[in-house]
């Protein structure tokens, strides 16, 4: 196999020799952008600028026809298949699948290769933390950033040396080494550790400051160092290695691989550069110094010789680039620090320039800068007593909080049943370790670089959010199902891979596209490219994973071939971001959905699927503005359609809760699989023209009416639900819009009465998880389903018409168009009405107004407090905390027989400004 090729840059390619095809005469770059996906996949713009500029000259009339020109002289290839050109003259192509799919079976076959041609040699300068002083989270973004550009750049191919410019040279060494003379004679022997070296340099640069004669002795001891004598050389090497070795503690908790070359390798460069720079004219003197000026950046010269004679960070960085650019023959320099040091580092570029050692193009050299890290009160990150938080203890305080989440996952997961795995704390402290570093390295590098950003923890470790612990999950899915298929990856062909379904396709060019993602981070240095993208790649997986079954269908060797190039490139932008992932990752209950405690999970499952998609059946007919048609029409489809839809994402949203399928019986796993092929199969029935009553009647045929599958019943039940909801309802006339009831979402649960003995909803003992809760309500939601009855959908049409009829004497002019939600309102008012005829209703039911005095407004109030108890009964057994409790409830109201009192349930309606509001 060979290295990836970019799409987009092989389709800008064919354009450029479409556009020097047809217009030879005109030079101009082929302007290849990503095209709409309704469209296809990459657009070209050229036709607009090419008709603006020489339209009228070369004969054309319009844009189209200069598209359509470019469209013809586009030359045969094997990527490009349909082409779809607009009035505007926008290009829009969509590639071949054969051609997806060889390009994706060549990521199967090898490993994620990219080459970036011609091979160059790169020096990135990251991370120059300084000797006998900790590294603080100041250091942490260039080096962790400098670490993953130095990574990147060497998966392109290029010859890269990452280099430590670390401070261990200046006069800071002189007071240092005289202070510890003093305070500290035998560290030579014995090594102090580097936060008492820190401690002793503070106390040093307070006796340099008041003391004169120890001031005096310091500058003696620099001049000794810079000599090379004994003592000082000896004590300077000891200081440089008790802070090496801390620096290289957190080097290898963050995997930095670095070479070290600090300011002193340059110290005896130094003087021999200047004296050349004087001879060429580029240093001259000004004010006692020796200075380079750089009017194209500054009017502030660099300081090459010091008034005093000594030398600087100017001089010590002229010395760095010279020998980097000169000396190592490197092709492109990088720096890596914070934005206050841009111009710096520019006006060192310039004197290079002057000097002839940086010779663009044939020479780059980049400063990368980046923004401060900054506390929730939008300063700079501190600690709790405003001092600068080390490196160390904020890495340890990661570790801490992914082990305490781990050890709360094991836990429940232990409680549930399920497989044991990271239960040894030898594990669990190893998996903390991976998941903390990742999750400050990726919520650090997802950022912008050049904005400032705040610390959070909470966002840092979100298991559902943008974090690297959501990769992870993702990653670990993967290898779980190919664990449940027991198939070896390499002894599936890769001719068996196909992107039949759009899922597939949009999976596997979403792969393809990671060397344009690639390509983006050399063009400008900014690596949340990357991070975006893999945030897009785990969310376009999991739709697949929604609409696409991969285990136990007749692709499942296609798909599982889509799955591991997705781990492949899943791993090396891992890789490139510096972290490891694990290969399983223990679900969690307590951060995700909502708390399931001992609800069995199968029929929590299926009962919060079945909830989200009958809720969205009923008021999603409230949301339709289609022409008024006949019953289950157009409009009634859109509508079901958006309902399973609906349906689909909220079994996405299960899968986040738990995505390694830890906690999932194999029941449930089978249960899942049938509640997503639900929406699929309907939709192509649709898609053949299938009439809406006809696909939802074979739709529930073929669920197996004869399985003893109790999951799978249950999901039988739930399809005779939308087909009884689907046949009863109808898309409402714009006219029949409630000037309060038309954007009202309707969650309610109806059991027989006496008036209407077969109005049951298949809502019976269910909540809406987006209800407005209660002042006293505190369990986390969804809460808990109780196991749903059998719906008899026999009489529903028929009762659902008495309640029209009914209704239509108090409103004759728009009764007929009334959607299914407000008969059912309306059916709670009259029995209402019924044991409480004297009080009013609000809304247009109301006949009168209370004009009592203050006592009558009280009784008034009590009498309808007690009318409304019974419909708020079930409601409060629904709400309360435990799920044992809520399924006690339903138990003792049925053994009691108050439906026919109650309805079973509540009606609950809030207005809602946009229909967005129904997600």
């Amino acid at each position: 196999m060979g290295p990836l090729r970019s799409v987009h840059g092989q389709v800008k390619a064919l354009f450029a020799r479409a556009l020097l095809d047809a217009f030879p005469s005109i030079q101009q770059d082929a302007a290849v952008v990503k095209g709409n996906p309704k469209y296809g996949d990459y657009q070209c713009n050229n036709a607009m600028t090419i008709f603006k500029e020489h339209g009228t000259g070369l004969g054309f009339q319009t844009p189209l026809q200069v598209a359509e020109a470019i469209r013809g002289s586009l030359p045969a290839n094997d990527i490009i298949g349909e082409i779809t050109v607009a009035p505007q003259g926008f290009v829009t192509v969509k590639v071949r699948e054969e051609w997806i799919c060889k390009e994706v079976g060549q990521i199967v076959l090898g490993e994620v290769e990219y080459r970036d041609l011609p091979r160059k040699r790169v020096v990135v300068d990251y991370s120059s933390p300084n000797i006998a002083k900790e590294m603080h989270v100041g250091h942490l973004r260039s080096t962790i950033i400098g670490e993953s550009i130095r990574r990147v750049l060497e998966f392109c191919g290029h010859e890269v040396h990452g280099l430590n410019h670390v401070g261990d040279w200046g006069t800071q060494f002189g007071m240092l080494i005289e202070y510890m003379k003093e305070a500290y004679p035998n560290f030579q022997e014995q090594l102090p550790e580097v936060h008492d070296l820190q401690e002793f340099y503070k106390a040093s640069k307070k006796r340099f400051d008041e003391d004169a004669e120890f001031k005096s002795r310091a500058q003696l001891a620099v001049v000794d160092l810079q000599a090379g004598g004994e003592f000082a050389r000896s004590a300077w090497q000891k200081i440089c290695e008790v802070s090496r070795v801390a620096f290289n503690r957190i080097y290898s908790r963050l995997d930095i691989s670095i070479e070290e070359r600090g300011e002193s390798f340059y110290n005896s460069l130094i003087p021999p550069l200047v004296e050349e720079l004087k001879v060429r004219k580029i240093c001259t003197e000004s004010e006692g110094a020796m200075c380079i000026f750089t009017p194209n950046v500054s009017t502030i010269p660099l300081m090459a010789v010091k008034s005093d004679g000594g030398f600087g960070y100017d001089s010590t960085d002229l010395a760095a680039v010279y020998h980097r650019l000169f000396v190592m023959r490197a092709d492109w320099v990088i720096y890596v620090t914070d934005l206050g040091q841009e111009q710096h580092f520019h006006m060192i570029f310039d004197a290079a320039k002057q000097a002839g050692w940086h010779t663009p193009p044939l020479t780059r050299c980049d400063h990368m800068g980046f923004g401060v890290i900054q506390g929730e009160d939008k300063k700079k990150f501190k600690t709790r007593s405003g001092e600068t938080v080390k490196l160390s203890d904020l890495l340890d305080e990661a570790v801490q909080r992914a082990l305490q989440e781990i050890q709360q996952r094991v836990q429940d997961q232990s409680k549930d049943g399920g497989e044991a795995f990271l239960t040894s704390p030898k594990e669990q402290q190893e998996a903390a370790e991976k998941i903390g570093m990742a999750a400050v390295r990726y919520f650090d590098m997802k950022q912008n670089r050049t904005t400032n950003y705040v610390f959070n923890w909470d966002r840092m470790l979100d298991a559902k959010g943008n974090s690297a612990v959501f990769l992870f999950y993702a990653y670990a899915r993967i290898l779980s199902i190919q664990r449940k298929s027991g198939i070896e990856m390499s002894s599936i062909p890769e001719t068996c891979l196909e992107v039949k379904h759009a899922s597939e396709r949009d999976l596997a060019l979403k792969l393809l596209q990671f060397p344009e993602v690639i390509e983006a981070i050399l063009a400008d240095l900014h690596l949340h490219h990357l991070t975006d993208y893999l945030w897009e790649l785990c969310n376009t997986l999991t739709a697949f994973y929604m609409k696409c079954k991969v285990l136990g269908e007749a692709a499942q060797s296609s798909r599982l071939l889509l799955c591991e190039a997705t781990r492949k490139v899943l791993l090396k932008s891992f890789q490139l971001l510096g972290f490891t992932p694990l290969d399983r990752i223990p679900a969690s209950d307590h951060n995700t959905i909502g708390a399931v405690a001992a609800v069995d999970k199968p029929r929590y499952v299926v009962a919060y699927a079945r909830l989200q998609v009958c809720v969205r059946v009923n008021s999603s007919h409230e949301l339709c503005h289609a022409r008024r048609t006949a019953s289950c029409g157009r409009g009634a489809a859109s509508c079901l359609q958006r309902s399973l839809l609906q349906m689909a994402r909220s079994v996405r949203e299960i899968l986040v809760w738990n995505p390694a399928d830890e906690l999932l019986s194999p029941a449930c796993e089978g249960l899942l699989n049938e509640a997503r092929s639900v929406h699929l199969r309907l939709q192509e029935a649709l898609d053949r023209g299938q009439p809406i009553k006809t696909a939802l009647a074979s739709l529930a045929c073929n669920m197996g009416a004869d399985s003893e599958d109790e999951e799978l019943a249950e999901l039988r039940m739930f399809v005779s639900d939308v087909i009884a909801i689907a046949k009863a309802a109808k898309a409402p006339h714009p006219t029949a819009r409630r000037k309060a009831g038309h954007k009202m979402r309707v969650q309610a649960s109806f059991a027989s009465e006496d008036s209407h003995p077969s109005l049951v909803s298949p809502l019976s003992g269910v909540e809406n998880t987006k209800a407005v809760p209660s002042k006293t309500e505190h369990h986390c939601q969804p809460p808990a389903l109780p196991r749903l009855t059998s719906v008899d959908h026999s009489s529903r049409s028929t009762a659902i018409t008495e309640a029209k009829a009914q209704d239509a004497e108090e409103h004759p002019s728009d009764s007929d168009h009334i959607p299914l939600h407000r008969h059912l309102q309306l059916s709670l008012r009259r029995h209402l009405r019924q044991k409480a005829p004297g009080r009013a209703l609000r809304g247009k039911d109301s006949a009168e107004k209370v004009t009592a005095n203050e006592s009558a407004k009280a009784k008034d109030r009590e009498e309808r407090h007690e009318n409304e108890a019974d419909c708020m009964h079930f409601m409060q057994c629904n709400e309360t905390v435990t799920v044992a409790n809520q399924a006690n409830a339903w138990s003792t109201l049925r053994s009691q027989g108050e439906h026919s009192d109650v309805l079973a349930g509540r009606l609950e309606t809030r207005t809602r400004e946009t229909s967005g509001d129904e997600q």
